[in-house]
């Protein structure tokens, strides 16, 4: 049996799709022994108890989550020693010595999983040698050294992938998170999905690391699979809400243009909700997204300071901020906006041209995130380089949406913390008011949904964990 785990150890309704379509190509191509355990909403210890015979274990790490995984690895040394575990995913494709001297993983997965993993798995079967096995890391066998193999490409065609096993997932648990600020407090069912991989620009906290997960620039699938997705959801979960998490949706006007056209051909009665830009979308994109059935367009705007962003390399203007959140709103779509706080030239005065932007545009929610110094980006090299990090830890126990990182330039840490609780009460109060304003009969399906939505009791060594 081949074990595939999530180590989430915070609530969220968008089920873990990198386990889903890496499970989904090993059983396409002959593993049929395979199981997901997400952490969200399952107890490890309870789930393992009832594994009897596991020949691999395969983790997907994010560094928010970094410690959580470490303890699940802990514990799956002690429960099933020898076992070979296998780690994944962003922070092990860009830090594996860490992961493998630290963690005490058997092997790293760089970048794109799925046929670097079969053949992982195909190989521990037959113990063949993994130096033939391109896009891993692993400790030599006389444990001298670690050994990287080269680089693997990036899978050409999407459309050779299964669509993700959400099949081993509790869809039930991710499905109850329906009704939500995403799609107008509405009690619907829905999830996620996504059409891409990969982005093209150059910001600086996600870049060159995100080219090491994807590659460089994006690669879409074809309108017609994605659309058989969509068609999947509707049969088999009754969906009517999606969410594309695509890091930018709206790359390509042409792929957008023609989705909205399929959408339309084959009436769907779905509700979507994407990831964008402000510099990708136009008048007549908006329109035709509008009628496809876009509900919300969720905008990475991340400061409403011209200087922030120029240092940041967002590549975009304060001008394109005010013009297509405008726009947006104009055609009747719902308009978030992410802002990341707390980067190396962050200033009194650019937090106010932050704030004032958002007071100014018709914004129905709004999230404030600290700004985070991943491994592997340029802005990790210049804070690092800087001396600015003060928490380094907080980025690797999740606490990096309200816990200060590192100060900048021109504001300590303390001074962020205490623009950050401003700023986050105030998108506190605008999502309050919009909810009595505007979605006064959502109020007690969301109490609902938060209730039967809470995590199922743990150990105590897990709840120790959870305090991280």
């Amino acid at each position: 049996m081949i074990v595939l785990v999530n180590p989430r150890y915070r609530i969220s309704f968008q089920p873990p799709l990198g386990p889903a379509y890496l499970a989904a190509y090993l059983k396409k191509h002959g593993c049929d022994d395979v199981l997901i355990i997400d952490t969200t909403f399952e107890d490890l210890d309870e789930r393992l108890a009832r594994i009897t015979r596991p020949s691999l274990f395969g983790l997907y790490i994010m560094t928010p989550y970094l410690s959580g995984a470490s303890w699940t690895i802990r514990c799956l040394k002690e429960k099933f020693p020898g076992v070979v575990i296998v780690a994944g995913g962003p922070h092990p494709t860009v830090q594996p010595d860490d992961v493998i001297t630290r963690l005490g993983v058997d092997v790293c997965v760089r970048g794109e999983a799925e046929q670097t993993f079969l053949e992982l798995v195909k190989a521990t079967q037959n113990a063949a040698d993994l130096s033939r096995i391109r896009g891993i890391s692993y400790m030599d066998p006389a444990g001298s050294k670690l050994v990287h193999t080269p680089r693997r490409e990036p899978i050409a065609n999407l459309d050779d992938l299964p669509f993700p096993a959400r099949g081993l997932l509790p869809m039930a648990r991710y499905l109850r998170g329906g009704t939500q600020k995403t799609f107008s407090y509405k009690n619907i069912c829905a999830t996620t999905m996504i059409a891409s991989r990969g982005c093209p620009f150059g910001c600086t906290y996600c870049k060159p690391a995100l080219d090491l997960i994807f590659g460089k620039g994006v690669r879409y699938r074809s309108v017609a699979n994605v659309a058989e997705e969509i068609s999947q959801l509707i049969c088999d979960y009754s969906v009517r809400g999606i969410f594309f998490v695509d890091d930018t949706f709206t790359c390509r006007k042409n792929f957008t243009m023609e989705f909205c056209d399929e959408v339309l051909r084959r009436r769907f009665d779905v509700q979507f909700a994407i990831n964008s830009r402000v510099d990708t979308i136009d008048e007549q994109m908006l329109a035709a997204l509008k009628k496809a059935g876009v509900v919300t367009i969720m905008y990475g705007i991340e400061s409403g300071s011209q200087t922030v962003l120029d240092n940041l390399k967002k590549g975009i203007t304060v001008e394109q901020i005010r013009d297509t959140v405008t726009a947006t709103k104009n055609k009747g779509i719902n308009v978030y906006g992410y802002f990341m706080i707390g980067s190396p030239d962050e200033s009194a005065s650019s937090l106010k041209e932050t704030f004032d932007l958002v007071r100014t545009l018709p914004f129905d929610e709004v999230q404030f995130s600290m700004a985070a110094p991943y491994a592997g980006t340029h802005l990790h090299d210049e804070a690092m380089s800087a001396g600015l990090v003060e928490y380094p830890a907080a980025i690797e126990a999740g606490g990096y949406f309200s816990s200060v990182v590192m100060k900048s330039r021109h504001l300590s840490g303390g001074k962020i913390r205490k623009f950050h609780r401003r700023l986050d009460l105030y998108a506190k109060y605008k999502s309050l008011k919009n909810l009595l304003l505007r979605h006064p009969l959502a109020i007690p399906h969301l109490l609902l949904n938060r209730v039967f939505s809470m995590q199922p009791g743990r150990s105590r060594r897990a709840r120790r964990q959870l305090r991280l």
